[in-house]
């Protein structure tokens, strides 16, 4: 809970939060943005305790931090199975410390979740179904055809969870198609059937996005446009994503795969790799690159470079078992200490730097109005943010009052701390406003944070005018201005 949450965390709080105990929301549109599984957890507990929105905050982040663990565990079983031991337990650790998943395990997000999900999904889906010595071949093939189903339930949680899970089906299914294993496509065509007949009902009645997804994608849309970026900016960023050790440790291990590829062909290295290079193809394509989408590529990273690590050490390990056993530690050490050393300011500075300082300075817009016990606020419509909101004590859906621009200019919301404006309020009128609402603070950004075609984009000349004929004290925060009333 200590780090900065950001607009997507603090709105996907406040959601649920108003969900739980307001009959309309005004953030609670939000909860249908994405599917429910996460949320829903949030809501259930919500109104289970009647938690604020500290404690529905942290619940939730709990909720990823559990998730995250249990990746960490599919991760290990996923590479024993599909590996070995040694694999593994080298894979659990890297994954444990990458950065990325470092930062983003701990969102309160429904990234962790979908990330646990679909790695159950590949357990279940590859996992081995060889029969044992005292198992006929009829039991083990009902319990590998069980063990399709069971995957195919997760499939359609991860579905339930968010949309960036559709990606993973396409890398199995390109996979399979590189090696030839027909029979196992075919299940995988049923098994995505089944989650999508799990998860149809809230893509076809209840989800708001439906469609934004792709629009995104497609840069259509405000949100697509904040978040753009070059085509290359995932890829020069996986250094900073999974760490140099890691990247090390992948070059090589795909480099022994090319020089072992008679071998090593129809094993589940090349998925690893076909993973990785779908998923960034598609994040590569797409208009809009918030830094956390990548978390569904995390996982393979930490796979393929496990495998690496084991090929040194067993090839070292012929020469000199002393010798391969440092290797392996000085890497795993050298990996843990690179890690450690990137805080989450550190990493979000670097993935995402202004985005994250304007969420930084919307706590500190809070935490200066909160130093005044705290007071009342006005603010146009359009300049609300959910960062501001959430660690705003003065802020709840109970005492939030709304004027639109055609209301008499002596209209007052009674018992109101925060009280927004129509977008359309003129700035003649924003002033009659203080005087009638006599706020404790206006809040006023020298552009709107959400404009729009119907406002003016610049509002330096209200925070003139402000200054001019209220002489009100003014403290700047980067391009927003808070007024004190005297």
């Amino acid at each position: 809970m200590n780090h900065t949450f950001n607009g997507d965390e603090a709105g996907d709080t406040l959601s649920v939060y108003e969900s739980a105990n307001f009959p309309s929301q005004f953030w609670g549109v939000r909860f249908y943005a994405h599917p429910p599984a996460y949320l829903a957890a949030g809501l259930g507990f919500a109104k289970l305790t009647g938690a604020g929105k500290r404690d529905i905050a942290l619940f939730l982040e709990l909720l990823s931090i559990l998730c995250s663990l249990g990746t960490v565990v599919m991760v290990f079983l996923c590479g024993q199975d599909w590996f070995d031991d040694r694999v593994g337990l080298a894979a659990a650790f890297l994954y444990a410390i990458l950065p990325a998943a470092r930062v983003f395990d701990t969102f309160v997000k429904q990234d962790a979740m979908m990330v646990f999900f679909v790695m159950a999904f590949l357990f279940f889906f590859f996992k081995k179904k060889a029969p044992s010595v005292s198992t006929s071949r009829q039991t083990s093939s009902s319990k590998g055809n069980f063990s399709y189903v069971i995957s195919a339930v997760f499939l359609g949680l991860a579905f339930l969870t968010k949309e960036p899970a559709f990606f993973i089906p396409l890398a199995v299914g390109a996979f399979l198609l590189v090696s030839k294993r027909f029979r196992e496509l075919l299940w995988l065509v049923l098994a995505t059937l089944v989650a999508g007949l799990m998860s149809f009902w809230w893509y076809a009645f209840y989800s708001v996005s439906t469609g934004h997804f792709l629009d995104f994608f497609m840069g259509k849309g405000l949100e697509s446009t904040l978040f753009h970026k070059p085509w290359y900016h995932y890829l020069v960023r996986i250094p900073y994503q999974v760490g140099w050790v890691v990247v090390v440790l992948c070059l090589v291990a795909v480099g022994l795969f090319i020089y072992k590829f008679a071998a090593e062909r129809k094993g589940m290295v090349p998925f690893l790799i076909i993973w990785i290079v779908v998923t960034y193809l598609i994040f590569s394509v797409s208009y809009g690159k918030p830094p956390w989408i990548i978390t569904i590529s995390l996982p393979p990273f930490a796979l393929l470079g496990a495998w690496g690590l084991t090929q040194v050490w067993d090839r070292v390990r012929v020469m000199n078992k002393k010798a391969a056993l440092a290797i392996v530690a000085c890497v795993l050490a050298l990996a843990l200490g690179l890690s450690l050393a990137v805080s989450y300011n550190r990493y979000m500075y670097q993935v995402d730097a202004e985005d994250f300082r304007m969420w930084v300075t919307e706590r500190k817009m809070a935490d200066y109005l909160n130093g005044w016990s705290p007071g009342s606020i006005m603010m146009y419509k359009d300049d609300d943010e959910p960062v501001l909101f959430y660690y705003l004590d003065s802020y709840d859906y109970g005492h939030l009052g709304y004027l639109p621009a055609s209301a008499p200019v002596d209209a007052y919301p009674a018992d109101k701390s925060v009280v927004l404006l129509e977008d359309k309020t003129g700035y003649q009128r924003f002033l009659e406003r203080l005087a009638t609402v006599r706020p404790e603070f206006a809040l006023v950004r020298k552009e709107p944070a959400e404009p729009s075609a119907t406002v003016n984009l610049d509002r330096t000349p209200l925070i003139d005018a402000i200054e001019k004929y209220l002489h009100l004290e003014k403290v700047r925060f980067d391009e927003a201005y808070i007024f004190r009333s005297k």
